[in-house]
């Protein structure tokens, strides 16, 4: 087991997890994760301009909260599909996704939001 793996998803989602984290199509420093939920249940529909909030926490037990845009077809999926970019900067979100989960990973995760409908 994975040490991510019995987190569970707050507020009104459902718990979810990282299914498949991709990194040759995006280069050295992006990597693709697939987002679905352990109930196989499809996700809400998204439009174009949505994201969801992960609830990341890291190996050192600190937790943070980024957010990355929806990427792909919009509508409603079995997964979403987000691109991260592995940071130097900033508070270590990205290192961590891209350092510390892997595949079958739990996550929590919220929305989709979407504060600017195109």
């Amino acid at each position: 087991m994975h040490r991510h793996s019995n987190r569970q998803c707050s507020r009104e989602v459902t718990p979810c997890h990282t299914s498949l984290p991709i990194s040759s199509e995006h280069g050295a420093t992006v990597k693709e994760f697939h987002i679905r939920r352990t109930d196989g249940a499809p996700l809400p529909e998204w439009l174009v301009g949505s994201h969801v909030t992960l609830g990341i926490r890291a190996g050192d037990g600190s937790e943070l909260e980024n957010h990355y845009s929806l990427i792909g077809v919009p509508g409603r999926a079995a997964i979403y599909r987000i691109a991260v970019q592995r940071g130097t900067h900033g508070k270590g979100g990205s290192r961590c996704l891209h350092d510390e989960y892997s595949v079958g990973d739990a996550i929590e995760m919220t929305g989709p939001f979407n504060s600017f409908p195109l």
